[in-house]
């Protein structure tokens, strides 16, 4: 049997506490385990990850130890969550990963600015 899906997060951002909340809900009948990047157990699931690497993106961790980042990260844990999969598909499309991958680097270089901390 696999690890739990783990998502990695920054907790000092609101946003992202935000999207933490909702994801609960969203998949509260699916385990993912969300450790803020400065717990030990993060940096023991990514070793080659500093606290810095951490704060330009989410990182998301599936059952099988494989690891993405950022708009990727979307990406795979949308297709564990109850429907996501079409949403995961539609960020598949020609042109739509380029976007999001865009609209997430922005977004999170300017998550503090926009949404708190």
């Amino acid at each position: 049997m696999g690890m739990i899906p783990t998502l990695i997060y920054d907790a000092h951002c609101h946003l992202c506490e935000s999207t933490k909340s909702l994801l609960c809900h969203w998949g509260k009948h699916r385990e993912i385990r969300f450790l803020h990047f400065e717990d030990p157990q993060a940096s023991a699931l990514q070793p080659d990850l500093y606290d810095i690497d951490y704060l330009d993106a989410i990182r998301f961790i599936d059952g099988e130890a494989r690891s993405w980042k950022g708009a990727d990260a979307v990406r795979h844990l949308l297709k564990i969550l109850p429907f996501g999969r079409p949403l995961a598909w539609l960020l598949s499309l020609p042109g739509m990963y380029y976007l999001a991958g865009k609209a997430y680097a922005w977004v999170a270089r300017n998550r503090y600015w926009l949404f708190g901390r």
